[in-house]
């Protein structure tokens, strides 16, 4: 894991470099590229090899040393040494605060991965990996997606129009996140059928829970960045902190009652949390208000959707994902009608900075 955090930190700069740019087609390549090496690599380790919870670290680990050689050919290309002080300084009185609401983060990790270890028997524990590592190419999608448009929210966070030109994008944002989310967990149930192990099948259960909590994570992704873009990073301590105990809280609660069951739930415990806290320190009110109805909406039409279809089961595996199909193209409709979007005026968002 230490040698992972180590050769990740080589692709921080190139990344962002290319969102910052606006090269989003070379974010989307690297980002597919090694959301497919995850799935291969994970499948390998943890299926084939049947290595647990030490496949999943050491899948990323080979990962991300692949990218960090990579980027490390890029960095000496397109780079020189240059040093400004100033620059530094006020990174550093920018970013400071941050430090410790991303140490919660991690501690909140570590803490539930203890937990999990000694609550789970051994087979519930290899479901829970094998369910965390599928979930984490629905995470992968989905924070690409957000990479893709953060640079230009930052950018439009000093112009007048700020506040609608956020709603606009939250609208697209959130469509989009549904669907990638919904999408997911509508049709893991037959992916792991295929594709997993017997042991592993009651996996999806888990990864239906959490393809629903990274719904919610799409909204609170964009109320958190706010608060940074408002210069308020010294309240994301306090964000992260409650977001730590509501995790630990349901895990500690709800996991020694209903097994890996609960763990899912104790992600969207985190992140509703967050919402809800991020929210209240917000001071733009416009932005604080609209819409909000319509998120909601979105986030429990998405839990409906992805629950309900654990009743669908027809005994062909085909003709289930034919009928799960329909009704995924009709909760694209509907979340297009909920946002009034449509592919043109999807295009005309992206254009407009207004």
């Amino acid at each position: 894991a230490l040698m992972y955090t180590l050769t990740f930190s080589f692709e921080m700069i190139p990344m962002r470099t290319y969102r910052i740019t606006g090269d989003v087609v070379k974010y989307l390549i690297v980002s597919t590229i090694k959301a497919v090496m995850h799935v291969c690599l994970i499948f390998f380790f943890i299926v084939g090899m049947r290595l647990g919870l030490l496949g999943r670290y050491l899948a990323e680990l080979i990962i991300s040393t692949i990218f960090a050689v990579v980027f490390t050919i890029y960095i000496l290309k397109k780079t020189s040494p240059y040093v400004d002080i100033s620059v530094i300084k006020n990174g550093l009185s920018f970013s400071l605060p941050l430090v410790p609401a991303d140490l919660l983060q991690i501690a909140s990790t570590s803490v539930i991965t203890i937990l999990v270890e000694k609550l789970l028997s051994v087979s519930q524990l290899g479901i829970y990996s094998v369910s965390i590592s599928i979930s984490a190419v629905i995470n992968i999608f989905t924070t690409a997606l957000w990479y893709a448009f953060e640079p230009d929210l930052y950018m439009q966070s000093d112009e007048q129009n700020f506040s609608e030109y956020f709603v606009k994008l939250k609208k697209i944002y959130m469509a989009v996140t549904a669907v990638i989310c919904v999408g997911c967990g509508v049709f893991v149930r037959e992916a792991v059928l295929l594709l997993l192990d017997e042991k592993y099948h009651s996996s999806w259960l888990i990864v239906q829970v959490l393809a629903f909590s990274y719904v919610m994570a799409g909204l609170t992704m964009l109320y958190t960045q706010l608060l940074i873009i408002q210069g308020k990073t010294k309240h994301m301590v306090f964000v992260n902190l409650l977001k730590v105990v509501a995790s630990i809280s349901v895990c500690v609660i709800f996991v020694p009652i209903f097994q890996s069951d609960a763990l899912g739930w104790s992600y969207f415990a985190g992140y509703i949390t967050m919402f809800i806290a991020s929210l209240c320190l917000v001071t733009i009110d416009k932005i604080r208000e609209k819409y909000l109805y319509k998120d909601f909406l979105v986030i429990l039409l998405s839990g409906g959707i992805i629950f309900a279809t654990r009743l669908i089961s027809i005994g062909n595996i085909w003709l289930t994902c034919l009928l799960k199909a329909v009704i995924f193209f009709v909760f694209v409709m509907v979340i297009a009608s909920i946002y009034q979007l449509s592919p043109k005026e999807i295009l005309r968002i992206l254009k407009s900075k207004k």
